[in-house]
C-alpha cells in the first residue's frame, strides 16, 4: 500500500520463508531541507520506545507495530527501509469501506465495536506512558491481524510527537478542534497531544457506528460542515451523536429478554454513547484520555464486552460458528468445527449454555449439562479457531412451558432464584447449570441431544437476510417495492421480476414447457393484512423450529375455486376451500408447476381459454417426512407441515407439501395466467432427460416417490383435493 510518506511492500525471507512487510521511505525534494530526515527519525525513535520491554520486564503492547530491522541509506540517496511484522488483514478503513459497499448494509455489532475501541485505547495508553503521542489516529493507520483472530495493530508513527513538540502533520477529517485551530494560528504550545489522540479515537468510533469513512463525511447540516470537529464546536457532542449518518439509534440500558418488559428496539447502548461523548468533547480540558477506558471496558457490568444482553447483535443461526458478533449470555451451543475437547460435552449433539462473556471477546465460558459444576473456556475466533457452533433453538416443551421469553437462549427469570440449585432438574429435558442470584437469572441447559438441521435449501428457497438483530423482533414488513396504489392485483411490468417467476414456472426439469405454454399475465398480490398474518406465522415458526422458517416458493392450483376469492379472503388459504387429499384435509403445494397444472383453475382471459395457478410463499417450518408414514393425515406434534413425493405421467417427480389449520403459513404471492400455445406457435424442443426435482425443505431426508397413478382411490382423492 501507499501512504503520505511511504510505500509498503510484502516480502519473504529467502532463508526462512517468513513473510514480512517492508516500509520504503524515499525523500521528497519538494519539502523543506531536513524535513524528510525528521520524519524518518521521528518514527524510528517512537517505535523503538514502544518496542522496548518495561522496567518490570513486561512485554510490549501487542497492539502496536513492531520494527524488526531498519536501514538508512546515505544522504545522497536519501531513503530508508524498515522491516516490520506482516499483518495480513489490511486496514480498518478498508474493512469499513468494504462493509459499506455491500447491500444490504449490515451495521457492526456492539461487542465488536467495543472490542476494537478497547484495543486501540490500550495501544494509545501504552504509547502515552512511554512519552509518545501518535497525533494521526485514524482507521487508515489501524491494521487488522486476521491470523490473530482480527486483532488490531496501531501503526504509522511518522507524525508522532513527544511532550512539548510541535505538530508535524495530521489528517483534517480526524483532527480535534484545538488541533485545527493550532494549524491555522501556527501556535501548538497549548496542545495536549494525548487529548488530540482521544479525539482521533472518537472519530474512529463514529466511523464504526456509521459504517462510513470520515474522508467521505457530510454532516447533513445546513451549514455544510465537513469535519466532526466543526460539528462538535458548533453544537457540542450531542450534535455529533445525533448525526443522521449513524446507522442504528441509541437505546437506553435494557435487560432485553431477561425482563418481562423487554424492548424489541434495535440500537446501540448508552454505554457506547457515553464512550463516544467522553472522546468527542470539543473542550480538550474535559475530554477523557484513552487510558480512562480500558479498565471500565473490561470490568464494568454494563460494558458492551461483558453485558448480559445487547440489542445490536447478529442473529445466532443454528449450525454456524459462535463469534463475538452473535453471542449473548445463555446462548445455546454445540461443539464446533475446531472442537478439541473430547467428550467433556457429553458427546455429539449435546447442548451447552454460555454462562460468561470474556472482555477479550475471542473466548467464552460454557457449562455442559453432563457436568454442571465445571466451567470450560472456548475459543470463538482466537487464532482463527472456532470451537463452538450455535446450537438449536429448543422447542418450548424442552423447558416445560416455563417463562423463557426467548427460546434461543437457556435463560429463565425468577424473583426467587434461591429455590433453585446447580444440577437441579427442572423438567425431564432440562437442568440448571448456573445461577445469578443478584440478577434473578437461572441458566438452563437441555439434557436432550439434538443435531441441528441443515440450512441448505433448494433454488426455490427464499433466503433470509444475512444478518438481522436478535429477537424479540417485529414481523418483517411488506416489501417496499409494492405499488399499493395499483390495488390488490398489480400487473408485473418489471423485467427482472418477470424473469424470476418465469424461471421457476418454466423450470427445465419439471416446469411447464416454454415451447408449449405461454404466460399471458403475471400479477403480484399486494394484500397487507395477508402479509402481516404470514409474517407473524414466520416469527412463530422460527421460535419453534431452531430459529429456521424454512421458507420456500411453491406452486398451488385452486381447481374450481377462483384465485381472486382466496386472495381477497381475510385468511387466504382458508380450510373451507380445502378438500381431502392423500394426506388429509389441507392446503397442498408443489415444487413443480407441471404438477400444480393438474389442479389449475380455468378462466377466460381476453377472449382466450387460459389457466391460472398461484406461486406462493410457504413457511414449511419443521417438515415431517411421509416416507415411512404414508397413512398420516396430520403432522406430528411440534411439526408444521408434511412432505411427500408425487410422480407425474412423464416420470418427473415433484416434492409436495401440505399445511393444515395454520393457513397463514402460506401467502399467495403471484397469480400466473397462462395458455396452451396454438399449433403454429409451438417450437418442438429435443427430449430432455428428466430427473427428480430438488427437495425444497432442506432439513429432512428425500421421501420415496409416491406414484399416484398406481392406486385409483388415490387418484380420485387427489382429483378432489385443492392443490
Amino acid at each position: 500500500g501507499r501512504g503520505g510518506f511511504a510505500s509498503v511492500f510484502l516480502a519473504e525471507k529467502r532463508t526462512s520463508g517468513r513473510r514480512v512487510a517492508i516500509k520504503v521511505m524515499v525523500a521528497d525534494d519538494s519539502g523543506d531541507e531536513g524535513y524528510w530526515e525528521k520524519i524518518i527519525k521521528r518514527e524510528l525513535e517512537s517505535v523503538s520506545k514502544l518496542n522496548r520491554k518495561m522496567k518490570n520486564n513486561e512485554e510490549r503492547d501487542m497492539n502496536t507495530i513492531f520494527f524488526r530491522e531498519y536501514y538508512m541509506l546515505s544522504s545522497i540517496r536519501r531513503a530508508a527501509y524498515i522491516v516490520m511484522n506482516y499483518i495480513d488483514g489490511g486496514t480498518l478503513s478498508n474493512e469499513i469501506k468494504t462493509r459499506a459497499s455491500k447491500a444490504p448494509l449490515v451495521p457492526y455489532s456492539e461487542r465488536r465495536i467495543a472490542w476494537y475501541m478497547l484495543q486501540i485505547a490500550e495501544a494509545l495508553a501504552y504509547a502515552h506512558e512511554r512519552g509518545v503521542a501518535h497525533h494521526d489516529v485514524k482507521s487508515a493507520n489501524i491494521l487488522i491481524d486476521r491470523s490473530g483472530g482480527g486483532k488490531l495493530v496501531l501503526t504509522d508513527f511518522g507524525a508522532s510527537v513527544a511532550p512539548g513538540e510541535d505538530s508535524v502533520g495530521f489528517t483534517p477529517s480526524h483532527a480535534s478542534p484545538e488541533l485545527m485551530l493550532a494549524s491555522t494560528t501556527g501556535d501548538c504550545s497549548a496542545l495536549d497531544p494525548v487529548k488530540v489522540d482521544s479525539f482521533g479515537l472518537g472519530c474512529i468510533l463514529v466511523e464504526l457506528l456509521s459504517c462510513q469513512l470520515l474522508t467521505h463525511f457530510t454532516s447533513g447540516c445546513s451549514n455544510a460542515f465537513t469535519t466532526l470537529a466543526q460539528v462538535a464546536l458548533a453544537g457540542g457532542v450531542d450534535a455529533v451523536l445525533s448525526l443522521s449518518c449513524l446507522r442504528v439509534p441509541w437505546v437506553p440500558a435494557q435487560n432485553g429478554p431477561f425482563s418481562t418488559g423487554s424492548s424489541s428496539v434495535e440500537g446501540y447502548s448508552f454505554s457506547l454513547r457515553n464512550l463516544a461523548a467522553a472522546l468527542l468533547d470539543p473542550d480538550a480540558s474535559t475530554r477523557s484520555p484513552p487510558s480512562d477506558f480500558p479498565a471500565p471496558l473490561r470490568n464494568e457490568v454494563e460494558s458492551p464486552l461483558v453485558a448480559n444482553y445487547l440489542a445490536a447483535v447478529e442473529t445466532a443461526i443454528p449450525g454456524t460458528p459462535v463469534t463475538m458478533d452473535n453471542i449473548q449470555l445463555g446462548t445455546l451451543v454445540q461443539r464446533g468445527p475446531d472442537w478439541q475437547d473430547g467428550v467433556v460435552d457429553g458427546g455429539p449433539g449435546s447442548i451447552g449454555v454460555v454462562v460468561g462473556l470474556d472482555a477479550d471477546a475471542l473466548y467464552t465460558k460454557v457449562v455442559w449439562p453432563t457436568n454442571p459444576s465445571e466451567t470450560f473456556c472456548y475459543r470463538i475466533g482466537a487464532g482463527q479457531k472456532y470451537e463452538l457452533n450455535v446450537g438449536p433453538c429448543c422447542l418450548g416443551d424442552t423447558f416445560g412451558g416455563m417463562d423463557n421469553s426467548r427460546k434461543q437462549v437457556g435463560v429463565l427469570v425468577s424473583r426467587d432464584p434461591s429455590k433453585y440449585s446447580v444440577g437441579m432438574k427442572l423438567t425431564e429435558n432440562s437442568v440448571v447449570v448456573a445461577l445469578r442470584h443478584a440478577e434473578g437469572i437461572i441458566l438452563v441447559a437441555p439434557t436432550i441431544k439434538i443435531s441441528p438441521p441443515t440450512t441448505a435449501l433448494s433454488a426455490t428457497a427464499i433466503q433470509p437476510p444475512a444478518v438481522t438483530f436478535l429477537p424479540p423482533r417485529d414481523p418483517e414488513p411488506h416489501p417496499a417495492w409494492w405499488q399499493l396504489n395499483h390495488g390488490l392485483f398489480c400487473e408485473v411490468t418489471d423485467t427482472k421480476e418477470w424473469k424470476q417467476v418465469l424461471d421457476l414456472f418454466h423450470a427445465p426439469s419439471g416446469g411447464m414447457s416454454s415451447e408449449r405454454f405461454a404466460v399471458v399475465s403475471l400479477k403480484r398480490i399486494q394484500s397487507v393484512p395477508l402479509w402481516y398474518s404470514y409474517a407473524n406465522s414466520c416469527e412463530r415458526i422460527a421460535g419453534e423450529n431452531w430459529g429456521m422458517v424454512n421458507e420456500c416458493r411453491l406452486f398451488h392450483g385452486t381447481r374450481s375455486i377462483p384465485p381472486e376469492q382466496i386472495a381477497q379472503d381475510p385468511v387466504g388459504f382458508d380450510p373451507r376451500f380445502c378438500e381431502k387429499g392423500m394426506f388429509g384435509r389441507g392446503s397442498y403445494f408443489a415444487a413443480l408447476s407441471s404438477y400444480s397444472d393438474k389442479f389449475h383453475h380455468s378462466v377466460n382471459y381476453q377472449g382466450s381459454a387460459c389457466r391460472q395457478m398461484f406461486l406462493a410463499r410457504v413457511a414449511l417450518g419443521r417438515v415431517h417426512d411421509s416416507v415411512a408414514d404414508t397413512g398420516i393425515r396430520r403432522p406430528p406434534r411440534n411439526h408444521h407441515s408434511i412432505a411427500g413425493r408425487a410422480c407425474l405421467p412423464s416420470g418427473i417427480e415433484s416434492s409436495v407439501f401440505v399445511i393444515y389449520e395454520t393457513v397463514t403459513q402460506a401467502l399467495p404471492e403471484y397469480l400466473i395466467t397462462y395458455r396452451e400455445k396454438m399449433q403454429h406457435e409451438i417450437v418442438e424442443a429435443p427430449p430432455q432427460n428428466h430427473r427428480a426435482a430438488p427437495n425444497c425443505s432442506g432439513n429432512y431426508a428425500a421421501p420415496v416417490p409416491i406414484v399416484f397413478s398406481v392406486d385409483s382411490n388415490h387418484n380420485l382423492k387427489n382429483k378432489r383435493a385443492r392443490r
